[in-house]
C-alpha cells in the first residue's frame, strides 16, 4: 500500500469500508433490477407520462392519461392543506404544556422547508409510494446558517427510490440491520456541513480535495448517468448533466445508517468521511417508509401502476386503433 493510501485508511477504517462496499454493491444491484425489469420502475414512469414506444403498431399516437389522472386526483383529495396534528391534554395541569407543544410543532412545520415545503414533500412521498410500491423519508436534525445565524430544527428529506438501498434480508424498514442512502453533492456542500456545535462535520476532506486535484486530468467526472438512466429526462429528450459541472463537481456520497452507528463514505474514492454513534435514544434507523399494499417478504409493496400496465396498454391500443380506423373511413368517404 502506498504512503498516500496509508493516509486514507486506518486498519479499522479498512475493515468498515469493506463492509460498506459489500452492502453498496449488492444494494445497487437490487436497485438496478427493480428499475429495468419488465414492468419495473422505468415502465411505470413511462406509463405515468403517457409514453408510447417507437415500435407502436398504430399511426395514431394518442394516449389516455388515466394513470396520471388517477394518482394526482387521489393525492389532491388526501392533502388539501397543512396537516394539523395536535397534542390534547389529559389533565388540567397538562393544558399549558399542550399549548406549548402545539405551537412548537406549528413552528417546526413551517421551518422544515429544506428542499421544499412540508406539504410538498408529503405529497411527493405519497405519489412515489403509489408509483413504486414504497417511498422513504430521512428524518434528521438540520443545522445550517441563515442570515449569519445557526438554525437548528427537525426536517425530512424525500429519498429518491434509485438512491436508497435497504437491507436485502429485511421485509420492512423496522427490521433492517442497515440502510444506505446515496446523495450527489458538491465538495463545497461537504465543506459547509456543520454539526450541532456549528463546527465542520466531516473529516478527511483535505485528503479528498488532494485526491480530486490529482485525478482531475485522468479520472472521468462522477456523472450520475454512469450509475443509472434518468427516464424522466430521457422522455423529455434531455441529457442528465448531474456531475458534468467542472466548477461545482458532484460527488457520490453514501451514508449507511445502522442501529448503533452511522457511516458516511465515498465509494469511488474509498474515503470514510464520518463515523458516529446513533444519537437517537431508541437506536432506530432514522428513515420512515410509506408502503403501498404489502406483498410478503419484499420491503417494497405493490405498485398501484404495475398491476394495471397490461390493461393500460390494451386501452391505448384500442384507442389508437379506433382513431386509425376512423381516419381510414374518412379518407375513403372523401375519395368516393
Amino acid at each position: 500500500m502506498s504512503q498516500k493510501e496509508n493516509q486514507k485508511y486506518s486498519y479499522e477504517d479498512g475493515i468498515i469500508l469493506e463492509e460498506l462496499m459489500y452492502h453498496y454493491t449488492l444494494g445497487s444491484d437490487d436497485m438496478d433490477k427493480r428499475k429495468i425489469r419488465k414492468n419495473g420502475w422505468d415502465d411505470v414512469l413511462k406509463a405515468y407520462f403517457g409514453y408510447l414506444p417507437n415500435n407502436f403498431p398504430y399511426r395514431s399516437k394518442v394516449t389516455d392519461p388515466i394513470i396520471r389522472t388517477t394518482i394526482l386526483e387521489k393525492t389532491s383529495r388526501m392533502f388539501t392543506g397543512k396537516l394539523r396534528g395536535t397534542v390534547v391534554p389529559r389533565e388540567a395541569s397538562d393544558y399549558l404544556k399542550a399549548k406549548i407543544i402545539n405551537a412548537t410543532l406549528d413552528f417546526q412545520w413551517d421551518n422544515a422547508n429544506k428542499s421544499g415545503s412540508m406539504l410538498e414533500k408529503i405529497i411527493l412521498s405519497d405519489i412515489q409510494a403509489r408509483l413504486f410500491g414504497a417511498s422513504f423519508t430521512l428524518n434528521y436534525w438540520n443545522v445550517e446558517k441563515r442570515n449569519n445565524k445557526i438554525y437548528q430544527g427537525p426536517d425530512i428529506k424525500i429519498i429518491d427510490n434509485r438512491d436508497i438501498f435497504v437491507d436485502f434480508q429485511a421485509n420492512h424498514i423496522k427490521n433492517a440491520n442497515w440502510v444506505q442512502v446515496r446523495e450527489w453533492v458538491t465538495f463545497q456542500d461537504l465543506e459547509a456541513k456543520l454539526d450541532v456545535d456549528g463546527k465542520p462535520l466531516y473529516k478527511n476532506l483535505d485528503i479528498l480535495k488532494s485526491s480530486l486535484i490529482d485525478e482531475v486530468t485522468s479520472v472521468k467526472p462522477e456523472r450520475r448517468d454512469n450509475k443509472y438512466t434518468s427516464i424522466v429526462k430521457q422522455l423529455r429528450s434531455l441529457e442528465d448533466r448531474v456531475g458534468q459541472d467542472l466548477y461545482f463537481p458532484k460527488l457520490e456520497v453514501v451514508t449507511e445508517y445502522r442501529h448503533d452507528l452511522k457511516h458516511v463514505f465515498l465509494p469511488r474514492h474509498g474515503i470514510i468521511l464520518l463515523t458516529e454513534e446513533n444519537p437517537m435514544d431508541t437506536k432506530n434507523i432514522p428513515i420512515s417508509m410509506l408502503r403501498y399494499y404489502p406483498v410478503g417478504d419484499d420491503v417494497y409493496g405493490e405498485s398501484e401502476v404495475e398491476s394495471v400496465l397490461g390493461l393500460y396498454r390494451a386501452t391505448q391500443a384500442i384507442l389508437c386503433g379506433t382513431i386509425d380506423q376512423l381516419n381510414l373511413s374518412t379518407t375513403y368517404r372523401d375519395w368516393e
